[in-house]
C-alpha cells in the first residue's frame, strides 16, 4: 500500500506535467489536492504560485510564493519566481530585492533576472 508521501509525489508529478502542457486549471486542482493532504508542502506552494502567474493570477501567485518562502528561504527559484511576479505587479524595488536574494543563494541565476 502506498504511503502519503508517495501519493503526494505522484500527484505533484501529475500537476507539474499538466502545468508544463498549459493545463493550468487541472494543475491548480492537483496542487490543491496535495495541499489538502499536506498544507505546508513547499513544492506544491511554489509550483502553484508559478501556475497562478502563468495563468495571470498575480495576487494569488504572490500569496502562494509568500507561503512557500515562509517555509523555506534557502531556495533561489522561489525568490526568482516571486521577483517575476512582483515585476509584473510593477513593484520593481521589491522585485529587484528578490532577484538579488536569488543571486545571493545561487550565483548562476544571473541569466534569469529579467
Amino acid at each position: 500500500m502506498a504511503n502519503k508521501h508517495t501519493d503526494t509525489n505522484l500527484v505533484l508529478r501529475r500537476a507539474l506535467d499538466s502545468q508544463r502542457l498549459g493545463r493550468f486549471k487541472q494543475a491548480e486542482e492537483l496542487y490543491g489536492a496535495v495541499l489538502q493532504l499536506d498544507p505546508a508542502n513547499f513544492d506544491a506552494l511554489q509550483l502553484l504560485g508559478l501556475c497562478h502567474y502563468q495563468n495571470n493570477q498575480l495576487d494569488k501567485a504572490l500569496d502562494r510564493l509568500n507561503a512557500a518562502l515562509a517555509r523555506r528561504r534557502d531556495v533561489a527559484s522561489v525568490f526568482n519566481h516571486r521577483g517575476i511576479v512582483l515585476k509584473a505587479l510593477q513593484r520593481n524595488h521589491e522585485a529587484l530585492a528578490d532577484f538579488d536574494a536569488a543571486l545571493a543563494l545561487k550565483e548562476d541565476f544571473a541569466d534569469q533576472r529579467w
